[in-house]
């Protein structure tokens, strides 16, 4: 993995044991990518089209072994989570004609 000056961990936890979670070296690229993986992990069994989510964003940098569970993201050695870096709320897409626009 090329070492980077950014790189962010977004995850959506969206209760009931749905969670999905993006890596990128962009903090907006992560938060969109989480939400097309959320929705596309989920649309099919929960009525999530259109709906507004919660994402929350860790700063990864330096750390190659991650644990991400819905207590946080901590890297894979430690006990003790890392702190959120950023939170933002993002609107799932909607399907159309059964794909994600």
């Amino acid at each position: 993995m090329t070492k980077t000056n950014t790189d962010y961990v977004a995850t959506i936890n969206g209760g009931m044991g749905m969670g999905s979670w993006a890596r990128d070296e962009r903090l907006e690229d992560a938060v969109s990518r989480v939400a097309k993986i959320f929705h596309s992990d989920f649309g099919s069994i929960a009525d999530i089209d259109g709906q507004d989510v919660p994402v929350a964003v860790y700063d990864v940098q330096g750390y190659d072994e991650l644990s991400i569970s819905p207590m946080g993201v901590k890297p894979s050695d430690a006990e003790e989570y890392l702190p959120v870096y950023h939170t933002t709320e993002v609107t799932l897409p909607k399907k159309r004609n059964g794909r994600i626009r």
